[in-house]
């Protein structure tokens, strides 16, 4: 096969290669002696401006007389490497904690505990966890005093407006079930009390009015069996005199059996997977107001932990195959 000359090969004497040569110099000067005209240096200006004043790259591939082996700067003159060392440092100081909060142990626990570290490890310091805890038992009992003052019992609350609002019309108390496990664990006797008080007397599930299958399963069953569970399991967890963690504690199981057996109609589809709502008082289950009446797998696989484990409490096998299927 044979081989032809490409017809963009730089022509090498042609009278305007000096001027080229002149261009692209290293040094930026003219091997070349003016002429007079001024030519030279005028052209070598114009065409070096368009690149930069020193340091271009060659038009060809043959170099000028005077262009250097490497134009590559010295590697500490590298924006990337230097940028590359900064971060590097700035990771092995977090790693080692100088930048870190931890290591003023003063300022966190209030003992004057000294850091102890070394190279493969992050700072150990001592945490205050007990005043740590009484500051989200503090968070806590801010904001249930203010429920408590302007809208016990409502199914919401509004802390700007300082009002409330139900979600069916007699309302549910969805506020007061979804927390009963966290005054048990925060030991607030006195506000699981009141709040044991409204469900003996207020809290009703006959209700004509459609509710969410999965909200009311996991925030209203599972209020009441994890009250159940910490009130039985653990007698001296927030406990009442004469109540709390007898034999005849049966409140919240009584609620939670009578909230599931309403439940029960949304398992009755075709194939066994929940509706997403149900209807309270005729226990009817009714299909997604969107998504062409078909039921999130998300939530209706998350329910069987409230049916099973109220199956195991009562002895109702119904409870588990239901959720089972």
């Amino acid at each position: 096969m044979s081989f032809s000359m490409p017809r963009n090969v730089p022509s090498f004497d042609n009278p305007q290669r000096q001027y080229e040569n002149t261009a692209w110099g290293s040094s930026g000067r003219s091997r070349f002696p003016d002429s007079g005209n001024g030519y030279a240096n005028g052209a070598s200006e114009k065409i070096g401006g368009m690149f930069g004043t020193k340091g271009g790259l060659p038009m060809y591939k043959d170099k000028p007389y005077n262009y250097s082996a490497s134009r590559r700067k010295p590697w500490f003159r590298r924006k990337r490497v230097l940028a590359g060392i900064g971060l590097s440092l700035l990771g092995l100081l977090y790693w080692l904690g100088i930048l870190s909060p931890a290591g003023d142990v003063s300022r966190i626990s209030g003992k004057g505990e000294k850091s102890t570290w070394n190279m493969f490890s992050r700072p150990q310091s001592r945490i205050d966890w007990d005043e740590r805890r009484e500051r989200v038992k503090n968070a806590f009992t801010l904001s249930w005093g203010a429920y408590e003052k302007y809208a016990w019992g409502y199914d919401e609350y509004h802390p700007i407006s300082k009002d409330g609002r139900q979600m069916v019309p007699n309302g549910m108390g969805w506020i007061i079930v979804d927390a009963l496990d966290t005054l048990m664990l925060m030991n607030l006797t006195t506000q699981i009390n009141h709040a044991r008080q409204w469900i003996s007397t207020n809290l009703t599930y006959d209700q004509d009015h459609d509710v969410n299958t999965f909200e009311t399963t996991i925030r209203m069953l599972g209020g009441l069996l994890s009250a159940h569970y910490l009130s039985t399991t653990f007698p001296d967890m927030a406990p009442i005199p004469g109540i709390q963690g007898s034999s005849g504690e049966d409140l919240y199981l009584e609620k939670a059996s009578d909230l599931a057996d309403r439940l029960m109609g949304a398992y009755d589809s075709e194939s066994g997977v929940p509706y997403a709502s149900v209807n309270l008082h005729t226990g009817k289950g009714i299909v997604s107001h969107q998504d062409g009446g078909a039921s999130s797998t998300a939530e209706a696989t998350s329910l069987q932990l409230e049916m099973k484990y109220l199956a195991k409490l009562t002895g109702e096998k119904n409870y588990w195959d239901k959720a089972e299927k």
